[in-house]
């Protein structure tokens, strides 16, 4: 059948003009069990035999799916480049500990580490019979062989002894076990794939199955089977973090004409800047201050207030669910435009939107980024369709009047109710 496979390949090569090198051909088998022969595959006229192990991307694969040549070759190039720091340092001469520890983090953990996101499955995994029962990974001596090269990467760092305990060089180092790194490669790992839009192949993948559809009055055997409900390697760190909104895969946000930095100096001169500005603005013109705030429990919360000849007229707060400053700032940008929008005949004036947020002031006027993306596309649809409303960036904690006010209104709504979507 893979010869068969080989073949058809080949011919729809010659009709589209694509050659494949027979000599770059590998062949290797998965077999659940172990096979007692391993036969070969032809590609024309040359006959190709299983490999061990062959690479795809930088990983090594091998028949059984063990991950173990793979691991291997990686730390044995960790371990070299550990061997060459440790030449350069000695108890009495060579670099500072300090550049010695960033040479480890930038040129050993991503060596002893490449493709952990593939073979990592944590330190349990489901039963193949039992999938709601977990069981040991047993990828203990993987992690055991990668510890050896961590171990060889830290001793330049620090001037110790050869019987100066693990754990120590651990502690002084600043360097975590091979355990926690991985794990953290796993955490961020989950982070990447809940920033995919819908249509990426892996987001699909993570998506829960949904529930089969059975006729009580057919046997279920004779039912057509749904997808299995195996959680996948994938599933199980996709489920490591709560479940949150994708982002959309937008264009890049471009201007008419050049627009100005949001910031052309230092905190204090832009302070004085921003308040003759200010001072400039017509009697009429609304400006809006917003900002965001996180308290010491975790309770990201805004507020607003909207200024008229300098005179507060309208202000709001509120407190959001689990989100950041910067979810807090984007979102206290829209409500107070929402706010100025509904002033009735005041609304129909040149409206600024000013917030001590620098990254999120950006996006508002910018390419949306991937967190709080509906905020900040809501935000830019009601600018486009009021018309006259400017993005500026105020200095905070400068004493500015409006900035002062919505980071009191911001703390203060700590204490209220969530807001719900």
């Amino acid at each position: 059948m893979a010869s068969s496979s080989i073949d058809e390949m080949v011919r729809w090569g010659a009709t589209n003009g694509v050659s494949f090198d027979s000599k770059k051909t590998e062949v290797m088998h998965f077999p659940r069990s172990k096979l007692r022969t391993a036969p070969a595959v032809r590609h024309g006229d040359i006959e190709k035999h299983p490999e061990p192990a062959l690479r795809w991307l930088g990983i090594w694969l091998d028949s059984r799916l063990s991950f173990r040549i793979h691991v291997e070759k990686w730390a044995a190039k960790a371990q070299t480049v550990a061997y060459h720091l440790r030449g350069l340092t000695n108890m009495k001469h060579g670099p500072l500990p300090a550049a010695v520890r960033s040479a480890v983090r930038a040129c050993v953990e991503p060596v002893l580490l490449y493709g952990a996101e593939a073979w990592y499955p944590g330190t349990t995994r489901p039963r193949w019979n039992q999938p709601t029962k977990d069981l040991s990974s047993s990828n203990q001596h993987l992690i055991q062989r990668m510890t050896k090269a961590m171990n060889q990467s830290m001793r330049p760092i620090l001037p110790v002894w050869k019987t100066t305990p693990i754990a120590a060089l651990h502690r002084e180092s600043g360097i975590p076990p091979v355990a926690q790194l991985l794990e953290a490669r796993r955490l961020r790992f989950s982070a990447r794939l809940k920033s995919l839009d819908e249509a990426h192949p892996l987001a699909s993948r993570t998506r829960p199955h949904s529930q089969p559809a059975y006729h009580d009055l057919i046997k279920r055997k004779y039912q057509a089977q749904t997808e299995s409900s195996f959680r996948t390697r994938l599933r199980r760190t996709d489920e490591l973090l709560a479940p949150c909104a994708r982002p959309k895969l937008i264009q890049r946000r471009f201007h008419q004409e050049q627009m100005p930095p949001l910031q052309m100096a230092s905190k204090e001169k832009s302070a004085d800047a921003f308040s003759r500005w200010v001072e400039s603005l017509d009697p009429p013109t609304l400006v809006v201050y917003s900002d965001g705030s996180l308290s010491s429990e975790g309770a990201a919360s805004y507020g607003f207030t909207i200024h008229q000849n300098n005179v507060p007229i309208f202000d709001g707060s509120g407190r959001l669910g689990p989100a950041e400053v910067f979810d807090a700032e984007a979102t206290g940008a829209l409500e107070g435009l929402k706010a100025a929008l509904n002033l009735g005949e005041l609304a129909t004036q040149s409206i600024y939107i000013c917030l001590d947020n620098l990254a999120a002031a950006t996006c508002l006027r910018d390419t949306p980024s991937d967190s709080s993306q509906d905020v900040f596309l809501e935000f830019q649809a009601l600018a486009t369709s009021h018309g006259p409303i400017q993005v500026r960036w105020v200095p905070g904690h400068s004493d500015i009047p409006g900035n002062e006010q919505a980071d009191k209104l911001a703390k203060a709504a700590s204490s209220l109710p969530e807001l719900r979507a």
